[in-house]
């Protein structure tokens, strides 16, 4: 489960570089944007600056489409980590069905994809406010193109080529819409993983229910044990009391002594055999508690476990809700 862990945090490690990338893209679309407003304002000030203008709108459209292509890039290895992510969250799936795991490396783990899911929260609102600022960028330049096109026929080149750039921005910003739609599907089947992970961290209470049913039946067949320990101890009374009267007759039977003398070589052995039981039945008493203090023991250790569990899906149920308001 641990190495699944591992690739999932690998997976949304190269999420987190695309989504970088994805941020970078827009600051130089933001930079394209600001020398095509100041080629606009080149263009209002006046028709000999309007030659130079269109130039630098040019040139502004052309860092725009750069901009975009590295956005696009970005998307592509965001693409990328996300099927890594997906196997990584299959196979903890198939380790939560088939291994015994331990709440410290399922904590680790969804720490980590916490952490990952935040930071490609953050970079989609990063990506989003710079496709706003892009937008509004756009709407400028398409009122300055409208004041342009007010002016002469040497003008009327410079628009061609701009509109040109607008159209390949266009089909850029058509690219990372749809970039930006399949990272939103991609973070559609990390929560359906993270539902299967905690219907397997159910499966896992069920286990622990059964544990305890166990410990309950376990319980009863001590109790029974004690029982049948009494029941050994009221046998052994009745010995001792028949020892007694053995004694008292042995003064009078001191002529039957040497017939007897075998007789009680066997009672003696009897005896031992009596006295050896007590003993192992109290080794066995002692072994059965110190079992008793293990599995209480292990039980704290279950129900810290738990605890830790219940932390962790707390935590797993910020993120995704934080995810959900950002989607």
């Amino acid at each position: 489960m641990s190495v699944g862990l591992r690739e999932v945090s690998g997976g949304l490690r190269e999420v987190s570089g695309g989504l970088r990338e994805v941020r970078s893209g827009p600051r130089e679309v933001r930079g394209g944007l600001r020398e095509v407003r100041g080629g606009h304002r080149e263009v209002r000030s006046g028709l000999r600056v309007v030659r130079g203008g269109p130039r630098e709108v040019s040139g502004g459209l052309r860092e725009v489409r750069g901009g975009l292509r590295e956005v696009s890039g970005g998307l592509r290895e965001v693409r990328g980590g996300l099927p890594e992510m997906m196997g990584g969250l299959r196979e903890v799936r198939s380790r939560l069905r088939d291994e015994w795991w331990t709440p410290r490396e399922v904590r680790s783990g969804l720490r980590e994809v916490s952490g990952g899911l935040r930071e490609v929260s953050g970079g989609l609102r990063e990506v989003r406010s710079g496709l706003r600022e892009v937008s509004g960028g756009l709407r400028e330049v398409r009122g300055g193109l409208q004041e342009v096109r007010s002016g002469p026929r040497e003008v009327r080149g410079g628009l061609r080529e701009v509109t040109f750039g607008l159209r390949e921005v266009r089909s850029g910003l058509r690219e990372v819409s749809g970039g930006l739609r399949e990272v939103s599907g991609g973070l559609r089947e990390v929560r359906s993983g993270t539902r299967e992970v905690r219907g397997g961290l159910r499966e896992v209470r069920g286990g622990h229910r059964e544990v305890r049913r166990g410990l309950r039946e376990v319980s009863g067949g001590l109790r029974e044990v004690s029982g049948g320990l009494r029941e050994v101890r009221r046998g052994l009374r009745e010995v001792s009391g028949g020892l007694r009267e053995v004694r008292g007759g042995l003064g009078e039977m001191k002529s039957g002594l040497r017939e007897l003398s075998g007789g009680l070589r066997e009672v003696r052995g009897g005896l031992r055999e009596v006295r050896s039981g007590p003993r192992e039945v109290r080794g066995g008493l002692r072994a059965v508690r110190g079992g008793l203090r293990e599995v209480r023991s292990g039980l704290r250790e279950v129900s810290g476990g738990l605890r830790e569990m219940r932390g962790g899906l707390r935590e797993v149920r910020s993120v995704h809700g934080e995810v959900s308001g950002g989607l």
